[in-house]
């Protein structure tokens, strides 16, 4: 039952029309039950589209498990999770990482929706939490760059009353050093410019945008919706962060790892996702450069070349790394596309230069 975007068009639509959206829906969660029942299975929905229709939710068989999920702190589905619990319906909480649609999550985001939700969860009697990480837009964000998410959704479930303020770096700071032996606490600030909220989702999106117009590079589901000319960022803004990834990226992504993690061999996870850290600090910077050359290019101007050069490198960069870094743990399926949306990039580029 998720996203139904064609819910009560096409073949549902004349029975939309008789009996409500919500029946339709329900009758279908039904069927859905009945096949899971048959199997000696548990069945779960996701709780958005019950809640649109709530006249359903005195309706629902009590063996349903409802997943009652919102990404935003200040969520409105959040507090809805009481009209499951009136109803006497089982239920779980479901925050997210906010990793999906970004290079390096957005991190305080994540943190406050994590932290509220279970708090939720604890006060209303859920059955659990369900701290979600999803892929869209072609899933370039890594795995590892959830990892600190997670791991927040975990200490918020196990003992959150004792969890860390999600507004600050004691957290991090913990995360960092028993998970990766960084004693000095030097990389706090690397998650913290990677997960920079200010990257939102407009970042992940531009870096594969045209130059010129906007329009998507990528095929498939690596297509990303343009947003350069939503001007969510001011150039000033745009080249502070630049620096601030330049000042990352100057450092060995190990400079600040202990030697432990280095010399295990079964730490391989670890040492992959500061990689992966790395791999994301750099699309973040190469996004926010994207910005300011394609303002440029829109309005008629002239890009110097020693700015052109350097993003031509840093997409080469970043589409090696890219391709290799993704098969260490995951699928092929998507990275093809993604690849394809570099070079199309690099094309757009050498034709600028030209």
């Amino acid at each position: 039952g998720d996203e139904p975007w064609e819910l009560g068009q096409g073949q549902s639509k004349k029975k939309a029309e008789e009996l409500g959206l919500g029946t339709v829906y329900l009758d279908f969660i039904l069927e859905l039950r009945e096949l899971s029942l048959k199997h000696g299975k548990r069945f779960s929905i996701w709780g958005d589209i019950v809640l649109q229709h709530p006249e359903i939710i005195s309706r629902l068989p009590p063996d349903i498990v409802v997943l009652n999920w919102d990404y935003s702190p200040d969520g409105e589905r959040i507090p809805r999770t009481a009209e499951f619990v009136e109803a006497g319906l089982p239920f779980v909480c479901c925050p997210g990482t906010n990793g999906w649609q970004s290079h390096g999550t957005r991190l305080r985001t994540g943190m406050n929706n994590i932290h509220r939700f279970a708090g939720v969860a604890v006060e209303s009697g859920a059955e659990g939490l369900l701290n979600t990480d999803w892929g869209d837009a072609g899933h370039r964000n890594a795995l590892g760059v959830s990892m600190h998410g997670a791991a927040y959704g975990a200490a918020c479930s196990w003992n959150h009353e004792g969890a860390s303020d999600p507004n600050d770096d004691e957290f991090l700071s913990n995360y960092t050093k028993h998970i990766y032996a960084d004693t000095s606490g030097a990389l706090v600030p690397v998650l913290k410019t990677i997960g920079d909220d200010d990257f939102g989702r407009w970042a992940y999106h531009a870096l594969l945008e045209r130059l010129s117009k906007p329009e998507s590079y990528g095929r498939g589901f690596s297509s990303v919706r343009p947003m350069i000319d939503s001007g969510e960022m001011e150039e000033q803004t745009l080249r502070s962060k630049i620096e601030a990834a330049d000042s990352i990226a100057s450092s060995t992504p190990w400079e600040n790892v202990g030697t432990e993690i280095l010399q295990d061999e079964r730490l391989g996870f670890e040492r992959t996702t500061i990689e992966e850290y790395s791999l994301a600090n750099l699309m973040n910077r190469a996004a926010s450069r994207r910005v300011l050359i394609a303002r440029k290019v829109r309005s008629g101007g002239t890009v110097d070349a020693e700015t052109v050069d350097t993003h031509r490198d840093e997409l080469e960069t970043i589409r090696e790394q890219l391709s290799l870094l993704w098969l260490r743990r995951n699928r092929p399926s998507r990275l093809e596309d993604s690849l394809a949306g570099f070079d199309q990039a690099l094309r757009e580029i050498d034709d600028l230069k030209a």
